[in-house]
């Protein structure tokens, strides 16, 4: 079919399609486009590629020029009208006959512009169809014109980079996702459904993060939903919309509308333990069929979405397990799954692709983790506050002999940095506010900024 149209659109927007824009487009729209139907989305694609190379012809120089002439050819025709009805007649003739020469060269210049775009017959490429698919959802260029296989031929360290201290769990959702991105899932149910279980502050819900920006290029493909909020019954009508006849009908949703116009995304429902039951069994059919109907009967499709379940089962085992951070890694992986098989019912379990369980972070893992967050802080006041900041090698020493929370994970990083750097720092700031050099390091009694 976009054969037969192909020769139409170039004729209407004089241009060629390279040969490999028509496979582009069935490829990008079937991957991006999933609340709309063949052949239309395909055949938009095709016709709005070429309508935005096309529009790339106008010169910006030259449509400045004709949109000058435009505005003295009105001045002149209105400079004649005002004459005309004060009885100024001289006055209108000389305005006539200027407004007749401005036509005459914008006329000119029209026409010479037209004979220079009629000589070139620009040619749509797939970088183009690839702006369009942007331009409509939003998913960076780049991400959509690279190939699965280069893509995610660094996916599992990218994600090992980001997340510290959890390369197990990092390359068994690389394993799942590379797997579902290659077609190689099953195409009715969702392209992953995993579960993040352990200990808080080990980086279930940042996992969830990284994941969406490196899968779409972008923040917002994450959507999150906090299950604390839906402990009750009635809170469904939150996800998928109260029926007809109570109050709520036709409100937007905080799942299935959200799905339905972004539907390549990754959705994380975080605490999953909080939610009610009947919310739980929810998941049930997304994760088995891949659709969900809202509370006005439509189907929404969750096929092309990424399902992450967090929760914190058996953590308290965990921290029983072990002493502190620790250096050695054991794998608790057997006494969680005990845990979660009392807390949830088999049916949700035996649909998830993959139980991914983080473990306690390890001393190591605390000190590159303090680390980063000690540099993005002195990065932060070099950047917002125009002030050269610099620590020496002691103070990371000395943050990583303080009291940590085993049980807090990385959060205890977060407010340490907080309490002895963050604090210090902004007290000087406010106290010298015309200090231009800064330089933390270590004494007796504790940090100091010199």
């Amino acid at each position: 079919m976009l054969k037969g149209v192909e020769s139409f659109y170039a004729r209407h927007h004089r241009v060629t399609y390279a040969p490999d824009v028509l496979p582009a487009c069935v490829h990008l729209a079937e991957r991006y486009l999933t609340d709309r139907f063949f052949p239309d989305k395909a055949i938009d694609l095709l016709d709005e590629s070429a309508a935005c190379v096309n529009a790339r012809r106008h010169s910006h120089d030259r449509m400045e020029r004709l949109t000058t002439f435009e505005l003295a050819i009105n001045a002149a025709i209105e400079t004649k009208h005002q004459a005309v009805n004060e009885g100024r007649l001289d006055a209108a003739t000389q305005a006539t006959h200027e407004a007749e020469k401005l036509v005459r060269e914008y006329e000119s210049l029209k026409s010479s512009y037209e004979a220079e775009r009629a000589k070139e017959t620009p040619t749509v490429t797939v970088v183009d169809v690839a702006e369009v698919v942007s331009r409509i959802t939003g998913v960076p260029r780049m991400a959509a014109l690279a190939t699965e296989r280069e893509r995610l031929s660094t996916f599992e360290a990218k994600l090992s980079e980001c997340i510290i201290g959890q390369s197990k769990g990092m390359k068994e959702i690389a394993d799942v996702i590379c797997r579902s991105r290659l077609g190689l899932g099953d195409p009715v149910r969702p392209k992953a459904c995993l579960l993040l279980v352990g200990p808080s502050g080990t980086g279930k819900t940042e996992t969830a993060r990284v994941i969406a920006r490196e899968l779409f290029g972008r923040d917002d493909a994450l959507l999150k939903l906090d299950m604390s909020e839906f402990s009750e019954h009635h809170t469904m009508s939150k996800l998928v919309g109260s029926p007809a006849g109570y109050v709520g009908y036709r409100d937007a949703t905080k799942l299935t509308d959200r799905i339905r116009k972004r539907p390549q995304c990754v959705v994380l429902f975080d605490e999953f333990e909080k939610a009610h039951p009947d919310v739980q069994n929810l998941l049930l059919q997304i994760m088995e069929d891949g659709t969900l109907s809202d509370g006005t009967g439509r189907p929404v499709s969750f096929r092309h979405t990424y399902i992450l379940l967090t929760s914190n089962v058996g953590s308290e085992t965990l921290g029983m397990k072990t002493l502190g951070f620790g250096d050695e890694t054991r794998d608790f992986s057997t006494g969680i799954r005990e845990e979660l098989k009392q807390r949830f019912r088999p049916e949700l379990l035996n649909r998830l692709d993959r139980i991914v369980v983080f473990q306690p972070l390890a001393m190591d893992s605390m000190r590159v983790i303090l680390r980063r967050g000690l540099n993005d802080i002195l990065e932060r006041v070099e950047d917002v506050q125009r002030v050269a900041c610099n620590a020496s090698d002691e103070v990371l020493e000395w943050l990583l002999a303080q009291p940590l929370p085993p049980e807090e994970g990385a959060r205890a990083v977060r407010r340490l940095l907080e309490r002895e750097v963050t604090a210090v720092i902004s007290k000087l700031l406010s106290e010298k506010p015309q200090k231009k050099k800064l330089h933390l390091t270590v004494t007796g009694v504790g940090l100091r900024i010199v």
